[in-house]
């Protein structure tokens, strides 16, 4: 709930009040098992939408106080068996050293931080111009001969 706020603390904290109260109603359960149905009957890959706690990291480092939110598919089994697993896992903690091993090895993908937009002495690495160079010194004069 704190990722969706700019100032936690100042505001009223209310994300998702309304949907968990709906979800204890009798018309909530049965919109649930309604939904899990349909996912049965018609999902072939199954994932789970999970956060970060930065709060709990050992490291301080990290610059940022809202969550990182990742998208992790669930493989093995029918997708019976993976539905059944995600909703266990609903709205729970779900340690590191439960899903993987001891220098067990895993793929990953990753995004790389870009560095918005950069002049051509940073981007391509050309030299930077004398000191009396007649507008700018960090632009491209000779790139060589043709």
């Amino acid at each position: 709930k704190r990722r969706f706020y700019s100032n936690w603390k100042k505001c009223q904290q209310k994300a998702f009040t309304r949907l968990r109260q709906n979800q204890k109603t009798k018309a909530g359960v049965a919109a649930r098992a309604v939904t899990m149905r349909r996912f049965q009957k018609n999902a072939t890959v199954v994932r789970v939408i999970a956060h970060t706690q930065n709060r709990k990291l050992r490291n301080h480092r990290i610059g940022t106080k809202k969550a990182f939110i990742q998208e992790i598919q669930i493989n093995g089994g029918d997708v019976k068996a993976k539905l059944a697993l995600a909703e266990s896992l609903l709205e729970k903690q779900v340690r590191v050293d439960s899903v993987f091993q001891q220098s067990e090895a895993c793929d990953v993908c990753s995004v790389s931080r870009g560095h918005g937009f950069e002049g051509v002495v940073h981007r391509w690495g050309v030299a930077s111009l004398p000191r009396k160079t007649h507008r700018g010194l960090r632009k491209v004069a000779c790139i060589g001969s043709w």
